[in-house]
Formats: C-alpha cells, structure tokens, sequence
C-alpha cells in the first residue's frame, strides 16, 4: 500500500464548492485544502481534479523536527500502523501523514 492508496481522485462539477464537497463526502474541509495545496480563498474549476481520502482516513501535518515516534504518540497510534500507511517518506514540516480515524 502507498500513501496515494488512501486517496480517491472527484472531477469538480458546475456549482460545486470546496465547502459542499466537503459535507457531502465527509471530510473537514480544511483537510481537503491542506491536500489539495489550496488556500482559503482559492477556487475551484468544473472539470478540475481534487484529491480526496478515504472515509476512514485523515490526515496530520508534520511539524519542524518531529519524528515519527513522536507524531504517532499524538495521534494515539502505533509506529507501525503509521508506517504501513506512509511507507517511504521521510518526515518534512508541512507534510501530510495519513492514519487510520478508528484507530484513535
């Protein structure tokens, strides 16, 4: 599994806002900006593609220095369920790790 396995890909419609996207497909919209790049007030195209996890998915953003022992103890999870889900990252300020919400 990549951490890409845990992301599905939803053509933007006419009408659509990052905001509807996000109640209909149940995520937190400030996570679908932080995966998508986006800032607060950039828009959003009918036929653009955004990224969108998995129902059971979220996301944490790396800090400055942390390590992966330290992200999993906040995150109430092993080391190893982090590391089966991000296999071959490395830990950078501003990047995205993916757990597992049922497991909090």
């Amino acid at each position: 599994m990549n951490r890409f396995d845990n992301l599905k890909s939803y053509t933007v419609k006419k009408g659509d806002t990052l905001y509807n996207i996000a109640l209909t497909t149940g995520v937190n919209i400030d996570t679908l900006q932080k995966i998508n790049g986006l800032d607060s007030d950039d828009y959003i195209y009918a036929g653009e593609s955004i990224l969108i996890p998995n129902s059971n998915m979220d996301v944490y953003i790396v800090e400055d220095n942390e390590t992966i022992t330290e992200v999993a103890k906040k995150l109430n999870v092993s080391t190893s369920q982090l590391v089966d889900i991000n296999r071959n990252i490395f830990l950078l300020p501003g990047q995205l790790l993916f757990f597992k919400k049922n497991e909090i």
